[in-house]
């Protein structure tokens, strides 16, 4: 792409919202906000700054701890049943390190979760289409058509990918054969070596 391109494509993608050719910070930070995160719906925003009122309101130091917010969530029908996960939900939630998520990082936690469940919706979609008639499992074969990888390359990202591979020692050469990565493989691998 030569330079004099990148103003058109920029205000065509919509990240040069103004049409003035430049990038401003508030661009960048909007663009970059819509990769991270999905926007939420006026009336559930309004809905979270109700509830972290309450939890504010009901926390003797008038903060919302992790514990506070955890069930801030949860009482928005956001149940985390893993502590592990839910432990790192909070340090993402927390950006400030305060110890207190605000009623701002709150809904900015929720909307990356909004975002990562439309990209997992994303990838299911596209794992269904390439999968074919076998709707559980995608082969190296299909999935160097579908992504228009050689077979090799496909192979290499099912090596990667492919966690089952270690569940049964006795048979690795047969699973060497018939190496396959489910839907969830394909979104971790996705997501982490994007």
């Amino acid at each position: 792409m030569h330079i004099p391109e990148l103003p058109l494509v920029l205000k065509k993608i919509g990240i040069d919202q103004d049409g003035d050719a430049r990038l401003s910070l508030s661009e960048f930070l909007d663009f970059v906000q819509s990769c991270i995160m999905s926007e939420l719906p006026e009336p559930f925003v309004a809905e979270i700054r109700k509830a972290h009122a309450a939890a504010a309101a009901a926390a003797p130091d008038g903060a919302v701890d992790r514990r506070a917010a955890a069930a801030l969530l949860a009482s928005l029908g956001i149940a985390i049943s893993s502590p592990a996960v839910r432990e790192e939900l909070m340090e993402v939630m927390d950006a400030d390190g305060s110890g207190d998520a605000s009623a701002e990082e709150v809904i900015t936690c929720i909307g990356m979760m909004r975002r990562t469940q439309l990209d997992l919706e994303a990838v299911a979609r596209a794992f269904s289409s390439a999968a074919g008639e076998n709707m559980a499992l995608l082969s190296a074969t299909r999935l160097s058509e579908f992504l228009g990888l050689s077979v090799a390359d496909a192979n290499d990202l099912i090596f990667l990918a492919d966690m089952d591979r270690f569940e049964d020692k006795d048979d690795m050469a047969l699973t060497a054969n018939k190496a396959t990565i489910d839907m969830e493989e394909l979104h971790n691998v996705i997501m982490h070596w994007a």
